[in-house]
């Protein structure tokens, strides 16, 4: 069974640890041996590279996918008159596209995740109300809504001695999907070890290309699956999120108007 998550930043914090061990004098690793030391990890150097996610099935073209009507709106217009009379039906509504996202194998930086989601090109082609890019930062996964405005100002002609009623209808479609997106990751982690006895006076520091440092620990502890990975000839550590995703959002509106005759 593959890892769920994968904590980049244990996994560099741990070969720090280690390090310092190596390298401490004796005062120091009394100092670590009990708890007084402390970690700051600065990831400035090191670059986070997202590939463009591959969705499963594929997103169908706007209109082409599971479809259903959503009323927004009805009022009833009633006409006693004998003549056809014009009513005036105005109103404005909003609804929420979403996107609820579950991830189920990552690599986090500690509790953070943060990711770049690309929308499906139909579905932004379909004008729903969602950007280009959906930042994730929750490991478990969560729902990203955007709000969408729906309109109509139209003009209802009633029959003479007839009840209509007006709806505005807006046809919203579904897709159900899973994504996989590849991370890769490059460049020098430098980490920062702090005395927290003394006022977290500076210690000492060390650095190292994050792919070394990666597969050490991937030399002693394996992760199984293909959630993580060294690329040996482009110098990078190349990781794999995957999860699943459900897009709700609204594609086109319509008036339906139904007139009865009165009894009368």
């Amino acid at each position: 069974m593959a890892d769920k998550n994968v904590d980049i930043q244990s996994m560099v914090e741990d070969w720090a640890r280690d390090y310092f061990r190596r390298k401490a004098t004796k005062k120091q690793r009394k100092l670590i041996d009990k708890d007084y030391i402390s970690l700051e990890v600065d990831w400035k150097k090191v670059k986070f590279e997202h590939s463009e996610p591959k969705y499963e099935p594929e997103p169908p073209a706007p209109g082409s996918g599971v479809m259903k009507n959503h009323t927004l709106f009805n009022t009833t217009f009633c006409n006693k008159m004998a003549n056809p009379q014009s009513y005036t039906f105005r109103a404005e509504r909003t609804t929420r596209s979403s996107c609820a996202i579950s991830i189920e194998h990552s690599v986090t930086k500690g509790f953070e995740m943060n990711l770049k989601l690309a929308t499906p090109e139909s579905i932004m082609e379909a004008n729903a109300g969602f950007k280009r890019e959906m930042t994730l930062t929750n490991a478990s996964g969560q729902v990203i809504e955007e709000e969408l405005t729906w309109g109509v100002d139209s003009q209802i002609q009633v029959d003479g001695r007839h009840e209509a009623e007006a709806k505005l209808v807006i046809l919203e479609e579904d897709y159900k999907g899973t994504f996989t997106v590849e991370t890769r990751i490059r460049g020098i982690v430098r980490v920062v070890f702090l005395n927290l006895k003394d006022n977290n006076s500076f210690v000492k520091a060390c650095e190292g290309p994050v792919t070394d440092i990666v597969r050490q620990v991937l030399d002693r502890k394996k992760i199984s699956g293909d959630l993580m990975s060294i690329d040996g000839a482009n110098q990078c550590v190349v990781c794999k999120t995957r999860g699943t995703c459900q897009f709700r959002y609204g594609l086109q509106q319509k008036v339906e108007v139904d007139q009865v005759k009165l009894k009368i």
